[in-house]
């Protein structure tokens, strides 16, 4: 199977990593990326030494190849807490800033509004400004909740009973964009320790970005829920076009979103990847991206692990 990833340069790295045990007689700690047999990209260390006799003939040499992918998600998750923090308190700052210029906007709009006629080119005018006003309003209310992700209500939460609720408000949303939708939960979970209110937003803005991720022709959604050891897990999968393997290192980014401006902030993933932290949580993913793997079957894994209340029961299929 291939071994180096089909955006890299095979023949351009073997020969970087030569000159340089050329020229040193070692290399130490090449970082590299580098495929599995079932597709995953990994990401190794490389080191590698001459072996010389005593004379300096060159016998051979050694390599050590290790490993490294774990340890940089991790390096990633705690980088990702960190700027999170920081963000947050900026993003309070500058949302409070808009917000009263933006109440002011709109309070004066409204009351041009009474002047005017409908069908007016004033009163039309002024519905813009009202419009992009709300839209600017939106986005200043999602900073706010990205600032708000230290705070919230530890409860325990019924995941049956949340994810339905989530379901109940998207049915129609599922009908006219032409999705599929499996839920597959078990009988008696545990609750999880969460805010319900956020366990329900995190589920929503996944659930909105596989919707996004299958449009134009739709597709299938599956929601599924296994007890594992002192945790809940819930995945949230999806058979859309899947995340390139170039962005994906930068999905949980504060205000990073590839879609176009005004129908996102991308603030999304990063609140799920607060929230979800804050309580003791994983949130984790998987993807396969057309561009990349034109022969495999599409689509994205979201993972949430929230841990459990009680240790309950052995569970059974619902």
């Amino acid at each position: 199977h291939r071994l180096v990833p089909p955006d890299i340069d095979a023949d351009e790295e073997l020969l970087s990593i030569q000159e340089e045990v050329t020229r040193q007689g070692y290399i130490r700690n090449y970082r590299a990326q580098r495929m599995t047999k079932d597709g995953k990209r990994i990401t190794i260390d490389l080191s590698r030494t001459i072996i010389r006799s005593p004379h300096g003939e060159i016998l051979g040499s050694t390599a050590i190849i290790k490993d490294v992918t774990e340890k940089m998600e991790l390096e990633q998750r705690i980088y990702n807490t960190e700027k999170l923090a920081s963000i947050g308190i900026l993003a309070a700052g500058v949302a409070h800033e808009i917000n009263n210029p933006l109440a002011v906007i709109l309070g004066f709009t409204d009351l041009l509004l009474e002047r005017f006629q409908p069908g007016t080119q004033e009163y039309e005018d002024l519905k813009m400004i009202e419009a992009n006003a709300n839209q600017a309003k939106k986005t200043v209310e999602n900073m706010l909740g990205f600032a708000r992700i230290t705070e919230g209500l530890e409860e325990f939460v019924d995941v049956d009973q949340a994810l339905n609720t989530v379901i109940k408000i998207v049915r129609n949303t599922l009908m006219t964009k032409k999705v599929e939708v499996a839920l597959h939960i078990p009988v008696s979970l545990p609750k999880v320790r969460c805010d319900s209110r956020e366990f329900q937003q995190v589920i929503f803005n996944l659930i909105n970005n596989s919707f996004a991720a299958m449009e134009p022709g739709g597709g299938k959604l599956t929601i599924s829920v296994r007890r594992q050891e002192d945790s809940v897990q819930i995945a949230v999968e999806d058979t859309g076009k899947g995340i390139p393997d170039k962005i994906k290192p930068r999905i949980f980014d504060p205000f990073f979103t590839t879609k176009k401006v005004g129908e996102g902030t991308g603030l999304g993933l990063s609140l799920c990847y607060g929230i979800i932290k804050k309580y003791g949580g994983k949130i984790e993913f998987s993807s396969t991206c057309r561009e990349d793997n034109p022969h495999r079957p599409s689509g994205t894994k979201f993972v949430i692990s929230l841990p459990v209340h009680d240790t309950g029961e052995s569970l059974e299929e619902s």
